[in-house]
């Protein structure tokens, strides 16, 4: 039983890692499958409309070549790309990670699936064991938990290759990249996965995807507050939406979505937060969160609560660093899962703690929101509550005295 068990992991994990699989799908065109999943657009480029992760027809020099897919709905796509003289590869695989089947495997047994299926892959047959030159954590962007990486030299008849091989997961997603080439080119091959990492459109997950796969034990290693202002800290109070402040809400929503201005996320900068308690809702529990670093890009970050360890949606406590309206910016709370984010409430200032959480608690009994977001992949689309701007039309201008 033990090795039919052994067996049957390994074959899911194959299944899951391998980049030499019969392709179920195999684009000569540079095209992704026609799946919901993929978009082409008119320039070209291949989007993955889930997270956003864009394949260009051409990085710096290297020439897209080819899409494989394992998978009858596109979830588990790679892309080929050649340097002109088809000396130097890249390759990157965006698959659904592991762990989604149910099972959390850790990082250790899917990075040595991972490698076996490198290996096999770069010698296209039996070679001897390759020679590892260099391996280190890895981390795209400033994800956790990091990933993993190496270098290694391939031995072959013809000649001596090195290639570099990294992998990471982003919320349901695993990401693994390969950048290889002759020996002799070495220093090539090496400077073009520094500068992949600088230029390449990677993504980042919806903060309600990262949670999904991780939030459970995010939560249960993150340290306690230890009062850290859990009941102090904000005096700010809710205040009425008006038609400016939702037309406002409206532009900043989408920076939720920005790589480089959303604001402070747990599943990216879990180190920064501390869990200042857990309380139950209903039938759901909340894990209730304080940032404790510094604002990020265009926002400021205070406190997040959790629904079901991440897996029922994510409320947040933001303030923009400048707003559409001018002077101060308020305070924002917004919620998202898997579908959307929608900005519920606004407030003058930092609210305390206590009022931030009864807030929660009222927001979880009713559905009004004051703008919504969809579609976080490309188009976003904005949806903005008509009854705050018709309630505006309604309202009186002031009379100048």
């Amino acid at each position: 039983m033990r090795h039919f068990l052994s067996a049957t992991l390994c074959a899911l994990l194959m299944a899951a890692t391998a980049h030499a699989q019969t392709p179920f799908y195999r684009a000569q065109d540079n095209a992704p499958p026609k799946v919901p999943l993929w978009e082409l657009e008119a320039n070209g480029d291949a989007v993955q409309k889930d997270m956003g992760f864009v394949f260009p027809t051409k990085w710096r020099t290297f020439e897209r070549r080819q899409f494989t897919s394992t998978r009858q709905d596109g979830a588990s796509v790679k892309v080929w790309y050649e340097s002109p003289d088809k000396a130097l590869t890249l390759g990157i695989l965006l698959q659904l990670r592991v762990d989604v089947r149910g099972v959390d495997f850790g990082a250790d047994l899917p990075w040595t699936m991972i490698t076996m299926a490198a290996d096999v892959e770069q010698a296209s047959g039996n070679i001897p064991k390759p020679t590892v030159l260099s391996s280190a954590p890895f981390m795209l962007g400033d994800r956790e938990p990091a990933g993993k990486m190496r270098w290694a030299r391939y031995n072959l008849p013809s000649e001596t290759r090195v290639q570099g091989l990294w992998w990471q997961n982003i919320g349901l997603w695993s990401v693994v990249i390969t950048v290889g080439g002759p020996e002799s080119r070495k220093a090539e091959v090496e400077e073009a996965a520094a500068a992949l990492f600088q230029e390449m459109p990677f993504p980042r997950a919806p903060v309600t995807a990262e949670l999904f796969a991780s939030g459970k034990r995010l939560f249960a290693n993150m340290p306690g507050c230890e009062g850290a202002m859990k009941d102090g800290a904000g005096s700010g109070g809710e205040k009425s939406a008006t038609a400016a402040d939702a037309m406002a809400i409206s532009i900043t929503l989408p920076r939720h979505f920005n790589v480089k201005s959303r604001p402070a996320s747990p599943a990216i900068e879990g180190a920064e937060y501390c869990l200042l308690e857990r309380f139950e809702v209903g039938t759901e529990q909340i894990s209730a969160i304080r940032y404790m670093g510094k604002g990020r890009g265009l926002w400021d970050s205070r406190y997040g609560f959790a629904v079901n360890e991440g897996r029922n949606g994510y409320f947040q406590f933001d303030r923009p660093s400048s707003w559409p309206k001018g002077g101060n910016a308020p305070v924002i709370l917004t919620y998202g899962n898997s579908k959307a984010i929608m900005a519920n409430a606004i407030f003058t200032d930092w609210p305390s703690y206590a009022d931030a959480k009864k807030m929660v608690v009222t927001e979880r009994e009713k559905s009004t929101t004051i703008a919504t977001a969809t579609n976080p992949a490309r188009n976003i689309r904005i949806n903005v509550n008509k009854a705050l701007m018709e309630k505006a039309k309604e309202t009186p201008e002031p009379v100048q005295k």
